[in-house]
């Protein structure tokens, strides 16, 4: 992750609907009807307007382990408004019993992104 950006969107950030629309209108920002309360935002597009080093925003969000407690699996799901701003990805990664984390599949995560 390069120095510098703007502080407050460098990686992910926690914030409410109406701190992340009214951060700048626009972009889709107010077409989110999904999230409620607080959620998490990695928004690339409001940290490079500030001066960085070279490169692109590169964050990781790692949630708090899920025990499955004998079950045979269980299902991940979450609401996204991906919305791709210049070469970026966004990749989700399961790992089992601490093995190495493997790339869940785009029909799996159900992405929806707008070039």
């Amino acid at each position: 992750m390069p120095a510098g950006g703007v502080t407050e969107w460098r990686g992910w950030s926690f914030g409410s609907g109406e701190f992340w629309t009214d951060a700048e209108r626009g972009p889709g920002r107010e077409t989110d009807v999904r999230a409620r309360n607080v959620f998490a935002v990695a928004d690339s597009d409001k940290w490079d307007d500030k001066a960085h080093g070279a490169g692109q925003l590169d964050s990781t969000l790692v949630s708090p382990a899920y025990r499955l407690n004998g079950a045979a699996g269980a299902t991940v799901s979450y609401a996204t408004n991906y919305r791709v701003d210049g070469p970026q990805t966004g990749d989700v990664y399961v790992s089992y019993d601490g093995c190495t984390p493997q790339l869940a599949t785009a029909t799996s995560t159900r992405f929806t992104a707008w070039s």
